[in-house]
């Protein structure tokens, strides 16, 4: 299966980065991330065979720790992926401010225009 990223290329999916991530999530809010925990939310995971959007994934993760009660994880995750957005937000602002700003002719070469 491939996964579309925000930069709309493709990779294939791994299931080690869920895996990753959610041990992370569940050290950000001291909780031990088991294998059975790891078996209990992989089998409730469920996407489809072609490409599937990153955004897609992390809803159903998101959703997942919901349906199988690990709110604290749930609410951690919530958190890093508002902040995340945030912060990707926060570059594309940055790079739209210098590319005005090398622009040869700033009144005419924004992307605004």
């Amino acid at each position: 299966m491939l996964v579309t990223k925000r930069d709309k290329s493709l990779q294939e999916f791994d299931w080690n980065k869920i895996k990753k991530v959610l041990a992370k999530t569940f050290a950000a809010v001291n909780d031990d991330f088991t294998e059975d925990d790891w078996e209990i939310i992989q089998d409730e995971l469920c996407f489809t065979e072609g490409p599937v959007d990153v955004e897609e994934i992390q809803d159903q993760i998101q959703q997942t720790l919901f349906d199988c009660n690990y709110f604290k994880a749930a609410t951690a995750f919530i958190l890093y992926r508002a902040e995340h957005k945030r912060i990707r937000q926060l570059i594309d602002k940055s790079n739209y401010i210098k590319k005005y700003i090398d622009a040869e002719n700033s009144a005419t070469g924004s992307e605004v225009d």
